[in-house]
């Protein structure tokens, strides 16, 4: 509970740094594959190694959908809190932490030495 949402801002975080400026770049809508005027512009310049154009556009933008979007940023919040404020959160995990047998686990490793 406590660690998938410590994780989950590290893993927006992550995320985005990854895809670096690609959704600035991105085409706007279909239109630019479909249109003679862009269609070799947008094949040209979206692909990458071994992956076409509209397939990078098309991963992308579902990227975006779970991290840059209204949805995204709705999950993100849910995530974080609905279990309830992270001190909250902390003192609920300590309370209910196991200490006895978390203490028996390092006597027992501490007596093997």
């Amino acid at each position: 509970m406590s660690l998938q949402r410590r994780l989950i801002g590290d893993l927006y975080k992550t995320v985005r740094e990854l895809a670096g400026g690609a959704f600035q770049n991105l085409p706007s809508s279909e239109r630019s594959f479909d249109s003679a005027e862009t269609r070799a512009d947008t094949e040209r310049y979206y692909r990458s190694i071994g992956t076409p154009a509209r397939d990078r556009v098309k991963l992308l933008k579902l990227i975006w959908d779970f991290i840059g979007t209204e949805y995204g940023g709705r999950q993100l919040q849910y995530e974080m809190f609905y279990s309830a404020a992270q001190p909250v959160v902390n003192r609920r995990m300590f309370r209910s932490y196991d200490w006895a047998a978390a203490r028996a686990m390092v006597d027992r490793l501490l007596s093997e030495y």
